[in-house]
């Protein structure tokens, strides 16, 4: 007469999902490129200004111009950022890949200063200051001499050009 064995198993029963996301990259933009023509550029007095609003990869975004310097730029050269424009929101545990070309852009036909973005975002915690971009974009020396051509008749040309940008979709949102 044989004895029973039993065994025991565990069984673990998962949760259900109480949030899910998709992550998207878009690489392709019907218009990459924002311009902003800043004239009278010799004359700013404030420390910083931001271009009108514009949207790409269903972000609004503006790119942020420092004329006398920010940073180590301060007093030796143009600051420039791309800036998430201060009212987009996001869920604190969202992150937001960009990756872009600002340029100063040459107004004699000659080579545009250009410089890569290519970064992630953690919020919280941005805003109007918050942006990726450069304390030294372009030397005071470069920008003002008027034979090099980035500074013509006191305007000033900038530009970004948008190559990719995340976005993620929460369910249930």
């Amino acid at each position: 007469n044989r004895g029973a064995v039993f065994t025991s198993n565990n069984v673990t029963i998962p949760s259900p999902f109480k949030i899910s996301e998709l992550f998207t990259v878009t690489e392709k933009f019907d218009y990459p490129r924002f311009t902003w023509d800043i004239p009278g550029f010799s004359t700013l007095l404030n420390d910083s200004y931001l271009s009108n609003v514009f949207s790409r990869g269903g972000r609004n975004w503006n790119i942020k111009v420092y004329p006398s310097g920010n940073g180590k730029g301060e007093g030796k050269a143009l600051s420039m950022f791309l800036i998430l424009n201060a009212n987009e929101l996001f869920r604190p545990y969202e992150k937001i890949y960009v990756r872009a070309k600002l340029r100063v852009l040459n107004q004699r036909q000659f080579n545009n200063i250009e410089m890569q973005i290519d970064h992630w975002f953690n919020g919280p915690g941005y805003g109007d200051a918050f942006g990726w971009g450069f304390a030294e974009f372009i030397s005071f020396s470069d920008l003002k001499d008027s034979s090099k051509g980035f500074l013509v008749n006191d305007v000033l040309m900038v530009q970004v050009e948008m190559e990719a940008i995340s976005s993620t979709k929460y369910f249930p949102s």
